[in-house]
């Protein structure tokens, strides 16, 4: 088990004792490594050998999950999710309960399953990518500020910033059967699930972690009242009406900028623009609470 304790303002401090206490009284041989830095998760992963582990269990926020994917693949040993984070995106996306005590019982009596698993060059997310305004709120939202407030901080920073972003045009190109299509935007999400930061709002509404596909959406316009309504529209659930809105499936997408634009994986800052995206059809085994 790869335990995070700074995640979700170090929430799963409160539930780890009882967790480690509850999976040994139900037989489980577990060898424990709490997390000391960024990176360490994927590091630790990186070295497990493929008939060492049984399983691999991970308590933390959504980019812990995401270190210990990209440590941990292509090998075949399923991992589950622990949600102590601050979005815990995937969990709330195919209904992993929040509560650490009930998550960890599919350690021992989980179904397995096969999802899949988007691919940034030669990285990967499990849940989403982002490119543009909400990656940048991203970069510049104080990590103390995250773990004291959670979603708020990000809510805060938004609005702060939102006034003097400069915006940046983001060309996609991607393959619509055998038609190459070209598309600009400001901003865009690039989905395996259909909420985005909460389960109330669904940014890809048509999503599914097994359906082999990405889901993206497109928002063509800039400057600050266009974010609002996009944001608004989102949370009501009726943005992929706009005419100023793009939505589709794919496979895979190239994404490029003139400027630098900075790009968002599963919460955490990636890197920058230009990227391929694609999709890993079942690429990753997890087991999931019954």
């Amino acid at each position: 088990m790869i335990f995070d304790p700074i995640s979700g303002g170090g929430i799963g401090s409160q539930y780890i004792d009882d967790v480690v206490k509850k999976l040994k009284t139900n037989k489980v041989d577990l060898d424990l490594h709490t997390t000391k830095d960024v990176g360490d998760a994927k590091e630790v992963t990186e070295e497990i050998k493929e008939d060492e582990f049984d399983v691999v269990a991970v308590m933390g926020g959504d980019g812990t999950i995401n270190e210990v994917i990209n440590g941990l693949l292509p090998s075949k040993i399923p991992i589950v999710i622990i949600p102590s984070g601050v979005a815990n995106v995937f969990a709330n996306e195919v209904g992993i309960p929040i509560n650490p005590l009930k998550a960890c019982e599919a350690i021992y009596k989980g179904n397995l399953y096969e999802v899949d698993i988007g691919r940034i060059d030669d990285s990967y997310f499990l849940s989403l990518a982002s490119i543009g305004f909400d990656s940048y709120v991203l970069k510049t939202t104080p990590p103390s500020l995250k773990r004291k407030y959670g979603k708020l901080a990000y809510i805060y920073t938004g609005l702060k910033t939102v006034f003097s972003y400069k915006s940046t045009p983001i060309y996609v190109e991607f393959k619509d059967g055998d038609i190459i299509k070209k598309k600009k935007c400001y901003f865009m999400v690039i989905s395996n699930v259909s909420i985005y930061g909460s389960p109330y709002v669904k940014m890809t509404p048509k999503a599914s972690v097994t359906d082999g596909l990405l889901d993206v959406c497109l928002f063509k316009k800039e400057n600050f009242i266009n974010y609002f309504r996009y944001f608004l529209g989102a949370i009501f659930r009726i943005h992929t009406q706009f005419p100023d809105v793009e939505y589709f499936q794919t496979e895979k997408l190239y994404v490029e900028s003139r400027k630098p634009i900075m790009v968002e994986t599963d919460g955490d800052v990636w890197g920058e623009l230009p990227i391929t995206v694609s999709i890993l059809n079942k690429g990753l085994k997890i087991l999931l609470p019954k």
